[in-house]
């Protein structure tokens, strides 16, 4: 190949180079992120065990807590139902018998924690989000003379929001 040949061929090369970059260009856009936060509440309980249970001793008085986890900024509030027998009371396993107990809002043992038709519910508007924790009072009153055996019931923990 000749010197010219190679000049012409160096040149058509360089011409190349410089011809893309000068064709190249740059072009840009964005797009948007979103997402809509929901309000939302999950709820937990812990089982409220009276244990031993001496109606000669006076009342007995125990605590369970209840955790509300909502979003931040939603208003809430908790209602604890009436069990599954009459009016807050423990069945006794192997028999009819019945057995007393309220349970009552954080605080003491003052107001007691109704359902939601009661409107004696726990109120609160969640701040920060996350879970807050309640304390549920309970209280098998003294004096109740029943069928010595086990006693149960359940409580249904509804959470408005």
């Amino acid at each position: 190949m000749s010197n010219r040949n190679i000049k012409n061929v160096l040149v058509a090369v360089i011409g190349l180079a410089f011809a893309s970059s000068a064709l190249a260009d740059t072009k840009t856009t964005t797009f948007n992120v979103t997402a809509t936060v929901l309000s939302s509440c999950n709820v937990s309980a812990t089982d409220l065990e009276f244990g031993n249970y001496d109606p000669t001793a006076g009342d007995l008085d125990r605590t369970s807590t209840i955790t509300a986890t909502c979003t931040a900024g939603t208003s809430y509030a908790i209602a604890l139902g009436e069990g599954q027998n009459t009016s807050r009371q423990m069945k006794l396993s192997s028999g009819p018998d019945l057995l007393d107990y309220e349970l009552y809002q954080p605080g003491g043992y003052t107001t007691i924690w109704g359902d939601v038709g009661s409107g004696a519910t726990v109120a609160q508007t969640s701040i920060l989000g996350g879970p807050v924790n309640y304390t549920v009072n309970g209280r098998v009153t003294g004096g109740q003379y029943v069928t010595a055996g086990a006693y149960t019931d359940q409580v249904l923990v509804t959470v408005t929001y």
